[in-house]
């Protein structure tokens, strides 16, 4: 067979997946022919059992379409429930033959689209991951350009925050790889007006930032020692994990980054604290 042939000669030129994809295409296309070399009846089991497999194929198809809002996926949706539908009628007629070859072209039209929106989910979470990334960055930084005053460094933190809103937009328009790329860009322009900002960063600046986070420590301590709600202690907890290491940055006299980490704890530990206080009202 053609497809055994051409999975023979994938897996001699080490492309295994091809080979492994088109060998097991080939066993599942020999196996449903089986029944044409045997009575009628037979036959009709065949292709009834196929045209089953392809609509439970096409159950997820369908989900995995309802997750993508493309034209390519609506179009490659409707060929698939159009050659199955195919499929039933030919079976209808008794055209059995044509009936399976209609209903394996559905079946690979739908393995495709479920692969298409997999590919589609991936993507997403990549993006969706470098987006944050840029955010937490650029967050971190603000804090430092408000100390620093550094007019330069606030234009390239200005030209960044452009960047991520677009790469926002090109994320939810789908465009994932392209939303991935101004996000990296976004980020290494936040990094280059950090390291403007660096020299103008005071070690005072970050020691007075953790010692106004070791009191909201000290008074979130006590207020913990009643129930409290479990969210609060978990965000509570994240506090004291950024707060430890902006002392870690504090000491090995990287000012900047014990800043942006103070900044951060300071935030957590306050949302924290708010939340034992409206828990115990």
């Amino acid at each position: 067979m053609e497809l055994q042939r051409r999975g023979k000669d994938a897996k001699e030129g080490f492309r295994y997946r091809l080979a492994l994809d088109l060998t097991l295409k080939a066993r599942e296309k020999a196996y449903e022919a089986i029944g044409f070399t045997r009575k009628d009846e037979e036959n009709e089991h065949v292709v009834v059992r196929a045209i089953e497999r392809t609509d439970q194929i096409m159950d997820r198809a369908k989900e995995a379409a309802a997750d993508l809002d493309r034209k390519r996926a609506r179009s490659l949706l409707e060929m698939t429930i159009g050659s199955q539908q195919k499929a039933k009628e030919f079976f209808r007629e008794h055209r059995l033959k044509m009936a399976l070859k209609f209903t394996l072209k559905a079946r690979e039209n739908a393995r495709r689209l479920i692969e298409l929106a997999g590919n589609g989910k991936r993507a997403g979470q990549l993006a969706e991951k470098e987006l944050q990334r840029a955010y937490e960055l650029i967050e971190k930084s603000s804090v430092i350009m408000n100390r620093s005053q550094n007019q330069a460094a606030e234009e390239l933190l200005g030209q960044a925050r452009s960047l991520q809103a677009e790469a926002r937009d090109l994320a939810n328009q789908e465009a994932f790889s392209r939303s991935m790329e101004m996000s990296q860009q976004a980020r290494q322009m936040t990094e280059k007006a950090l390291k403007l900002a660096e020299k103008d960063i005071a070690p005072e600046m970050a020691e007075e930032a953790i010692r106004q986070n070791e009191k909201l420590i000290q008074t979130g301590e006590e207020e913990m020692k009643a129930p409290a709600v479990s969210e609060a202690v978990r965000i509570f907890e994240q506090g004291l994990s950024h707060q430890d290491m902006a002392r870690k940055h504090l000491q090995e006299g990287r000012y900047r980054a014990a800043l942006a980490e103070a900044k951060v704890a300071n935030r957590l530990l306050s949302d924290a604290l708010e939340m034992i206080r409206e828990g115990s009202l």
